[in-house]
């Protein structure tokens, strides 16, 4: 038998099948990593499902479901199911920056299945990013320095960036060319949280479970036109038929407060002002829908940082080139899949945007405070932010704006 296998043993043979297992086995044990440390998603809210997603999330381990019609359907989130919105919430040494503990270590098995699902994704997006801007782009990076000193130097503060959004491949391609390697490959602990319209990376199980793995959190987005005012009404004191709705969309969301939480000392946050790719000027899609400011979410992301005694480290930075490689018609779709080659990539950073002096007026004035019940929840009987406070979100929002507008005009001259 051994002969007759030396016989007929080829070492091409076995070294070209080498490859094919290997990519079994990883394949396989992404599948499962993500699987068991699949994310937040839109279909595992509280509210708003219906019965075959309860039967569903329930044999996942995420809910607790009773069939029985005599027994109330509460439906209560399990510990790991929170630890995935949780995922990254570790304990920071401000003194030094490092994360205090080991990284596959917790509470629960699954901690170590997203830590390796997050390794796994982040490092194969990273690494299709970063080459193809390398191999078949132009690409320079201006003042990075800015961005290694606020990260690694000052893990005593949060650290938000925020960036113009000109393709759908943005976030990817950018982490990719300006986060340490460390962070991009073995240890995600310390790489950005970002956030994704529901509808494009959370609409089925596997893009949940892919986009969670990378540290994207959902978002769900409003795209209808307001004015100023409107605006303001709209992300106030609302009316008692959207109070109690179950659809929350805008800066009151819970997804949106998952997502804020995140502004931790040691962390770091990123966020597209703009709120929808915009690839004709900061803030101007190529359709004709547009909006004199940028969502205000940053603002409130800052404000809620603050009142937690955190004081953010804004960086912006302004990127030019993406969309060439990827550009839309004027209805703002995609005109082909297929990336376009030899194109030049910059990104531009600039020194951190200064909020302080406005949160410092707002506080000098009589009466002002920060509302104690930020998200305006409904079982929350408090007053939620007054008019005077949202009016800070907006101040501070048009300050980043303003410094974006500045940024777009240097990086556009490099």
């Amino acid at each position: 038998m051994f002969r007759r296998y030396f016989n007929n043993f080829n070492p091409s043979q076995r070294v070209s099948r080498a490859p094919r297992r290997f990519n079994t086995i990883f394949f396989s044990l992404t599948a499962a990593a993500a699987y068991f440390g699949r994310p937040w998603s839109s279909e595992e809210d509280e509210k708003h499902l219906n019965p075959l997603q309860k039967n569903r999330l329930s044999n996942r381990g995420m809910y607790t479901y009773n069939e029985d019609e005599n027994v109330d359907k509460t439906i209560r989130k399990q510990g790991h199911y929170v630890n995935w919105v949780k995922a990254g919430d570790y304990d920071v040494d401000e003194a030094t920056g490092k994360f205090i503990g080991n990284i596959y270590t917790g509470d629960d098995i699954t901690n170590v299945f997203m830590q390796f699902a997050s390794m796994i994704v982040v490092s194969f997006s990273s690494f299709c990013s970063y080459n193809f801007i390398k191999t078949f782009c132009d690409f320079d990076i201006y003042n990075y320095d800015k961005f290694e000193k606020y990260f690694y130097n000052h893990a005593d503060r949060p650290l938000l960036t925020v960036g113009n959004h000109q393709s759908t491949v943005d976030d990817p391609v950018i982490i990719s060319m300006i986060a340490p390697f460390r962070e991009l490959t073995y240890d995600t602990r310390r790489l950005r949280w970002g956030l994704c319209a529901e509808e494009i990376c959370f609409k089925n199980q596997f893009f949940s479970s892919f986009f969670g793995a990378g540290k994207i959190l959902p978002i769900k987005r409003n795209l209808t036109q307001f004015t100023k005012d409107s605006a303001i009404e709209k992300n106030g004191i609302v009316t008692d038929n959207v109070k109690h709705s179950n659809e929350r969309v805008g800066i009151n969301q819970t997804r949106f407060h998952a997502f804020t939480n995140k502004l931790q000392p040691g962390h770091w946050v990123h966020i597209f002002p703009e709120g929808r790719v915009c690839q004709q000027r900061l803030n101007v899609p190529n359709t004709n829908w547009k909006r004199p400011y940028l969502r205000w979410g940053v603002g409130k992301m800052i404000v809620q940082s603050v009142r937690k005694g955190h004081y953010p480290i804004v960086l912006p930075f302004y990127h030019d080139g993406l969309k060439d490689i990827l550009p839309c018609d004027e209805n703002d779709n995609l005109i082909s899949n297929i990336p376009k080659t030899g194109k030049r990539v910059v990104i531009n950073f600039d020194d951190p945007i200064v909020y302080e002096d406005l949160i410092e007026n707002y506080l000098k004035k009589e009466n002002n405070t920060f509302s104690d019940n930020p998200w305006d929840e409904i079982e929350d009987s408090r007053p939620p932010p007054t008019k005077e406070e949202l009016k800070l979100y907006s101040d501070i929002t048009k300050r980043v704006m303003d410094k974006l507008l500045e940024l777009e005009t240097k990086t556009r001259m490099m």
